[in-house]
């Protein structure tokens, strides 16, 4: 039967290190894309990050152990350091080359979707955002969003790590930097992509999306019922040599029915 594929794209930047969610909006992103690997039981999952571009973690597997081991090594000073910016479009584009490549997959591949899990603080432009999940869609992926975050937003502070020291993020001109849930951007996201936006604090739309994402393939339609008569349905080669099968069956039992004379003699006259 066909295997569903998913990839779950995390965003790693650094509005990820708000506190408005707990611990972090990272952490709770990881503890998101863990349920949705949990309920994905039978699909093959890919993992990514990304941030102002993106890193491929695996392509869809079914060694979902494998996958639960990389989330576990997802922290906060992995990425976000390094490539603060967030670029949701470079998300969709990585998740899309992961479920083009070729995998092993056990089977025919069923549906294909991907879940980006952020909070929408985006520093692409929105044509461009969009531009990407068309190009999902045109190869029949579809796109669902999570948003991580509160509205009402939170300063971030950067974990101290090797080669980096921590601290809270401000802006260029020194005040701390402040970030908030973009909502409406990641809606608009699913609702090209063909997909569902839930936040992550929101247990009934989250609920929802993931028993969307977990559910079984609808079933195949049924070949449409020939209607023809049955003689039409053979070519001409087939019916002919099945008639001279029949005659010759025909005659070899005629010939082996059929009573024999016995032959009569002739009388001599003397």
């Amino acid at each position: 039967p066909p295997v569903d594929q998913l990839v779950l794209a995390l965003d790693v930047s650094a509005s990820m290190q708000a506190t408005d969610a707990e611990p972090t909006r990272l952490a709770r992103a990881v503890d998101v894309a863990r349920d949705l690997l949990a309920s994905a039981s039978d699909q093959e999952v890919g993992l990514l990050m990304f941030a102002g571009t993106s890193y491929p973690l695996a392509p869809p597997t079914l060694d979902h152990d494998a996958l639960s081991f990389m989330l576990d090594g997802i922290t906060p000073n992995m990425a976000s350091a390094y490539d603060p910016g967030t670029l949701g479009s470079a998300a969709v584009l990585g998740a899309v080359a992961l479920l083009e490549s070729p995998t092993d997959s056990l089977g025919q591949v069923g549906r294909r979707r991907i879940v980006i899990i952020s909070d929408g603080d985006d520093g692409a432009r929105e044509e461009e955002l969009l531009a990407a999940v068309d190009s999902a869609r045109a190869v029949g992926i579809d796109v669902y969003a999570i948003g991580v975050g509160t509205e009402r937003g939170s300063g971030m502070s950067m974990p101290a790590g090797p080669y980096q020291l921590g601290g809270p993020v401000t802006t260029a001109t020194g005040a701390r930097a402040f970030s908030r849930l973009d909502a409406s951007s990641l809606r608009a996201l699913a609702d090209r992509g063909g997909g569902r936006f839930a936040q992550a604090d929101a247990d009934l739309d989250l609920g929802a999306l993931r028993a969307e994402i977990s559910a079984p393939p609808p079933p195949t339609e049924f070949a449409a019922t020939d209607t023809r008569p049955a003689w039409a349905r053979y070519d001409l080669p087939f019916v002919l040599g099945v008639t001279a099968l029949v005659l010759l069956l025909l005659e070899s039992l005629l010939d082996a029915s059929l009573p024999r004379l016995p032959a009569t003699r002739t009388r001599r006259v003397a």
